[in-house]
């Protein structure tokens, strides 16, 4: 195991620059740009492992990939994921063979995941691109108001911005960038886009 290990750390040095994070507090949007940019550059997302209940429209394998705790645990002793934390009270993890697969795959891999995650991957690929992606508070309440959930789920997000946003300060975090009501997406994506392709190259674009 620790062999295994050695070898997928120092493969992902080589690689680390094909790796996107987004992170941010809840309703920063993280979702919605990584969809966004999938559409200008050659992306594929890493599908993550969560805990949590599949929301209405979400599928699994698709969306993530909903396990249960039990089952989440048992990939944790296996030492099968590069990363996992806990928010809100869910399990979330980005599972090695997912990662190492996408990389084969694709120019740029999409990851979306906790600043603890960020700081993990951040660890493990120094040369990640890192981004934190992050909103004013009332837009950020305006928007998680507005989110199909029960009034509990909604409460504890809002309760915990404060902390969410503070991330912003994490030593791992290389780009931050706001996503406000008074941002434009198409704007703040073609700039995230950007700092990709400057770092990549034209090879990271989608092919037309």
């Amino acid at each position: 195991m620790e062999h295994q290990n050695k070898q997928f750390q120092e493969r992902g040095v080589e690689m680390s620059s094909q790796i996107v994070v987004f992170s941010g507090p809840s309703g920063a949007g993280k979702t919605e740009i990584s969809k966004a940019i999938s559409k200008l550059l050659n992306v594929q997302k890493l599908i993550s492992h969560t805990t949590r209940d599949p929301r209405p429209g979400e599928v699994d394998g698709k969306d993530y990939h909903f396990f249960t705790r039990k089952k989440f645990l048992q990939c944790v002793k296996r030492g099968e994921f590069i990363e996992q934390f806990e928010v809100h009270g869910r399990l979330y993890g980005t599972h090695r063979d997912s990662l190492d697969t996408a990389l084969d795959t694709a120019k740029v891999v999409v990851l979306v995941v906790d600043i603890q995650g960020l700081e993990a991957i951040g660890r493990i690929y120094p040369e990640a691109q890192t981004f934190f992606i992050t909103a004013p508070k009332e837009d950020l309440i305006r928007r998680l108001n507005a989110r199909d959930m029960d009034d509990e789920a909604r409460l504890e997000r809002i309760m915990k911005l404060d902390d969410e946003l503070a991330g912003i300060y994490n030593p791992f975090v290389k780009v931050r960038i706001s996503n406000g009501d008074n941002d434009d997406l198409s704007d703040v994506t073609r700039r995230i886009c950007d700092k990709i392709v400057y770092k990549l190259g034209r090879i990271a674009l989608r092919e037309e």
